[in-house]
């Protein structure tokens, strides 16, 4: 009887110790399969993350010894005033060309209208038009000797500490074209209007005013637009100037919404831009002289008298050339019409206006003339940078730290396991290959 009792009490107890040993590696599988769970859930929401190239935006105000000075560049409307120098008839051209009246020339009679060679009275009025910047200082030292003229789609324009070669030049003597000396920039290394650039314009009585653009002395300017500052006659105007430079991340990352931008350094040149720095302003100026021209099917940049092209006759300019550019300076093209990528990398000029009439009383003899102090507020850079939200070590950083969050384990632990299943695979292996000499026995 009790060694009855003896094999009941070492049944129930070796059953109890398995069952209790079921029980525990049950839920220790169950703890491991849910730490495993939360592990897989919480790496694969990283991942989606990382996948979709998260970026983080750096600001960093640096203050300078020195500054490169902008380029300025201002444009007046072309006069369509009559002129002595000019024939009446090309003067009658002029001037309705400009108010665009398109039954001037309709009512030309075939011969008349065949003689009209627009591309020469543009540049005939362009090389008689009295230059407007008359006086031009920048850090107390004379720079009126480096100030270059050019014609801009119908404005007479004069830029200021250029480094670009001269725009080819037009004389009536000669077809052949000449480029002038690059210029070396100018350099403020110290903030304020006595460091700044001082303009003197003079502009004749029939002139509402001039448009004035900020923008880096690299650059070539070739349509007048909204981004112009619009300067009075008859006033005294003070610039303040801010620096900010932007750097983005190129491709895959996405720079501007769902757009992705183009590292312009380097070798990269576009071929709207062959020469100059490339931006976008200067692509989709280009682009639309490129494409103004290809669908009225003539040429518009009447100062390059040089070039084959037919020039547009006075009927496509008010049909065509007009519409197009109006349409391109509005943005109400559906399509865009050239590939004109963000630049990864671009400058730019914070500007600050304020005016006032002329101080002087007695310069009111002046009648519309223009006074415009440019300067530097401060000897600062505002630089906006996009870094990578994410590196490779970032990432292998998140794994290694969600792996001992949640399953304890480390890079010695995976180590450790690879380095199991190796052995376990070669002792198959080899386990396999000794069993198959035997069977052919």
């Amino acid at each position: 009887m009790s060694a009855d009792v003896f094999s009941v009490s070492s049944r129930d107890l070796q059953t109890t110790l398995i069952d209790n040993t079921i029980r525990k590696y049950t839920t220790e599988y169950i703890r491991v399969a849910l730490k495993l769970v939360a592990f897989l859930a919480v790496i694969t929401g990283q991942i989606i993350h990382v996948k979709n190239l998260p970026v983080l935006t750096n600001v960093v105000t640096s203050y300078e010894d020195k500054l490169d000075f902008p380029a300025v560049t201002i444009c007046k409307p072309l006069s369509t005033a009559t002129h002595p120098d000019l024939g009446p008839f090309e003067n009658d051209v002029l001037m309705n060309l400009d108010i665009k009246n398109r039954t001037f020339f309709t009512s030309l009679s075939d011969e008349d209208y065949a003689r009209i060679d627009t591309g020469e009275i543009y540049q005939k009025r362009f090389l008689l038009e009295d230059k407007f910047l008359r006086f031009c200082v920048f850090a107390h030292n004379n720079c009126s000797h480096i100030v270059k003229t050019s014609l801009v789609i119908d404005y007479l324009c004069e830029t200021v500490n250029s480094v670009l070669p001269d725009d080819w030049s037009w004389s009536p003597e000669s077809d052949t074209t000449t480029t002038g000396n690059v210029s070396e920039g100018f350099i403020s290394r110290t903030p304020g209007l006595k460091a700044g650039l001082i303009l003197f314009l003079k502009l004749g009585s029939e002139d509402l005013g001039v448009k004035l653009i900020l923008h880096e002395p690299d650059e070539k300017i070739r349509v007048v637009n909204s981004e112009f500052l619009q300067l009075s006659p008859f006033s005294e105007n003070y610039i303040g100037v801010e620096v900010f430079k932007n750097k983005f991340q190129p491709s895959p990352y996405r720079a501007f919404g769902d757009r992705k931008c183009q590292v312009t350094t380097g070798d990269f040149r576009h071929p709207l831009v062959p020469t100059g720095k490339y931006t976008l302003r200067a692509c989709q100026d280009a682009c639309m002289i490129e494409s103004t021209r290809n669908f009225c099917g003539c040429q518009m940049d009447y100062i390059k008298k040089h070039t084959e092209e037919k020039m547009c006759d006075p009927i496509r300019i008010i049909d065509c050339q007009t519409k197009m550019v109006e349409r391109f300076l509005n943005n109400s093209l559906s399509v865009p019409l050239c590939d004109c990528p963000f630049p990864c990398e671009d400058l730019v000029y914070d500007t600050t206006l304020s005016s006032s009439p002329i101080r002087n009383a007695m310069d009111k003899d002046r009648g519309n003339d223009v006074l415009v102090h440019i300067h530097f507020n401060r000897l600062k850079i505002v630089s906006t940078e996009q870094v990578p939200d994410y590196t490779t070590g970032d990432v292998f950083a998140s794994i290694g730290g969600q792996m001992g969050l949640f399953l304890g384990a480390s890079i010695i632990t995976v180590t450790e396991i690879l380095e199991l299943m190796i052995r376990c695979l070669y002792g198959w292996m080899r386990g396999d290959l000794r069993k198959k000499p035997a069977g052919r026995t």
